[in-house]
């Protein structure tokens, strides 16, 4: 029989047969990637077809859970910004009542120096009551220009 098969199949035939081999094992491991990727990828098909295959009440309760949970989250965002908010008006506020005190305080020290210079303390005080009042004069242009 085995002559027989050699009658019939000559070398040429193998070499052909070894080549398409060889050819079929290379696209096999230049495509295996490709092949493991759809492999893989069945079961999520699987799970998409679950998902599917649910009933609409289901998928719409699983969505009311979800936009459940964003609204308290919103709430909770919602609540610290109006906290901030709070804070921010009230640090304002603050600030608006530091700087009245401090140009009255400003104000009673020119005073200060006035009462001094008037006892006869005219060293340092006339330098002091310059400085002050070039101060409150540069304030002032700068609150002019402004507004």
């Amino acid at each position: 029989m085995v002559n027989k098969i050699e009658e019939l199949v000559t070398g040429e035939q193998v070499v052909k047969w070894l080549i398409i081999c060889f050819l079929v094992l290379y696209f096999i491991y230049k495509e295996w990637p490709e092949f493991k990727r759809r492999i893989s990828a069945a079961p999520k098909r699987e799970q998409a077809q679950e998902a599917a295959s649910k009933s609409t009440a289901e998928r719409l309760g699983c969505i009311e859970g979800r936009i459940s949970d964003i609204d308290d989250k919103l709430a909770r965002d919602y609540g610290r910004l109006n906290a901030l908010e709070k804070e921010s008006a009230n640090n304002r506020r603050m600030l608006d009542e530091s700087l009245e005190e401090r140009e009255v305080i400003m104000r009673a020290l020119l005073g200060v120096f006035d009462g001094l210079q008037e006892l006869g303390a005219n060293g340092t005080t006339q330098k002091a009551a310059a400085e002050v009042n070039d101060y409150l004069n540069r304030k002032a242009h700068k609150a002019e220009k402004e507004e």
